[in-house]
């Protein structure tokens, strides 16, 4: 195989299985899958979570918009391979205790190779 064609045929999006105690199902906490984010919903995400601040309009990433969206795009059924959460569950999401949803976010942006010192080059905290 070629260079071009070895690139694109790797399975290069990280995956792990999280228990989540506080989320119980048929009385053991719930089993999921966690996927980093690919290139597109990655450039979707940081379009819509920037948000303009200020008086001068500054652009500061909103982790009220990006933790929700992190787990919807990046959270799955391990039983079935499929996406747990679609984008009209993003109020939902929020709504969750937070800090499950971070931990399961943190986890996400680690996955998609979204590193701290990644965050301040785009103007992240």
């Amino acid at each position: 195989m070629d260079l071009r064609g070895a690139i694109l045929a790797a399975d290069d999006i990280g995956k792990e299985i999280m228990e989540i105690s506080e989320w119980q199902v048929d009385g053991a906490p719930a089993r999921i899958e966690l996927r980093g984010i690919n290139g597109s919903q990655r450039a979707e995400m940081l379009d819509t979570c920037m948000v303009s601040h200020g008086e001068k309009g500054e652009s500061k990433f909103s982790f009220r918009l990006a933790h929700p969206k992190i787990v919807r795009m990046g959270v799955y059924d391990p039983a079935t391979g499929q996406p747990l959460f679609v984008e009209s569950d993003e109020p939902h999401i929020a709504l969750k205790a937070g800090g499950v949803i971070d931990r399961i976010a943190q986890k996400l942006f680690e996955l998609s190779g979204m590193t701290s010192e990644e965050k301040k080059k785009v103007g992240k905290p």
